[in-house]
C-alpha cells in the first residue's frame, strides 16, 4: 500500500509540474514548455549519449514537433479523460486485489484466527 501511495504521489507531482509548466494550455504555450524542457534535458541526454554504445537520435526541434503536437493534442486529452473515467473502477480492483493479497499472507491469517 505504501508503494502504491508513493507511485500515486509521484504521478500527482508529475501532473502538477507539467500543468504548471503549461503543457495543458494552448498549443503555443505547450511549445514553449517543450522548448524549455528540451533545453533543460539536452545536457543530461548528451551525457547519456556518451555512456551508451549506440547512437541515440537527437531531440527534435520545436518547429518539427509543432505538427505532431497539434495532431496528437486531442488524442492525449481524450486518453487522459478516458483514464480518469476508468480510475474509480481500477482503484476498486486494485484495492480488492491488495486486500486479498494481504489476507492470504500466512502471518496475517494467524493474527486473524
Amino acid at each position: 500500500m505504501i508503494r502504491f501511495a508513493i507511485k500515486a504521489g509521484l504521478a500527482a507531482g508529475a501532473v502538477y509540474y507539467i500543468k504548471e509548466e503549461g503543457i495543458w494550455k494552448e498549443s503555443q504555450e505547450a511549445l514553449k514548455a517543450y522548448d524549455k524542457l528540451n533545453t533543460a534535458m539536452e545536457p543530461y541526454v548528451g551525457e547519456i549519449r556518451k555512456q551508451i554504445p549506440f547512437e541515440l537520435p537527437k531531440i527534435p526541434a520545436s518547429d518539427r514537433t509543432t505538427e505532431n503536437i497539434q495532431l496528437y493534442w486531442n488524442k492525449g486529452v481524450t486518453s487522459s479523460f478516458e483514464f480518469l473515467s476508468e480510475l474509480p473502477g481500477l482503484v476498486s480492483t486494485w484495492t480488492r486485489n491488495g486486500v486479498n493479497a494481504v489476507l492470504e499472507n500466512p502471518e496475517v491469517k494467524k493474527l486473524l484466527k
